[in-house]
């Protein structure tokens, strides 16, 4: 093998083993987020320093039909979006569509939404709830923003 080959074959390792590890890096990182559940028997419970958010979904998670879910949210949170995104395979960023309430007015709240199908027969995806803290005193304390994670998967019929 003459030095040019060798050279291209030792950058072809680096490229790959560098690949590898932003790849196994960015998997890691999905999983770091602590408020993030997995849902189980329709259902699931994050822990916030607020009070517990519980995410409740009253039917079978199945593709291509109109789903709901209900919020159980904390005093002092509120819901700013909603999006669903394939964590397997890229579909795209799916919106979670709800009727705003006003702060402090109501705990639930409910959404629909819709998965697209796909060839995969166990199909993985994660719910990015972005939740923004408010105060219900009159002193204007800055809000901060929370974001959730909530996973669960879907089977082809």
């Amino acid at each position: 093998m003459s030095n040019t080959n060798l050279h291209k074959a030792l950058l072809l390792i680096i490229f790959v083993g560098l690949l590898m590890f932003l790849y196994q890096h960015n998997i890691a990182s999905q999983y770091d987020n602590p408020n993030t559940c997995e849902v189980y028997a329709q259902k699931c419970t994050i822990d916030l320093e607020q009070g517990q958010l519980i995410i409740d979904f009253p039917q079978q998670l199945v593709v291509e039909e109109l789903l709901n879910v209900k919020f159980t949210l904390p005093q002092g949170l509120e819901i700013e979006q909603v999006v669903i995104e394939g964590v397997n395979m890229y579909m795209g960023t799916l919106p979670v569509h709800f009727e705003p309430v006003s702060s402090g007015s109501a705990i639930h709240q409910t959404g629909e939404f819709f998965l697209g199908s796909c060839h995969l027969s166990n199909m993985q995806w994660q719910m990015l709830i972005t939740l923004r803290t408010f105060n219900s005193d009159s002193e204007q304390s800055p809000s901060e923003l929370i974001i959730a994670r909530v996973l669960f998967s879907t089977q082809q019929r």
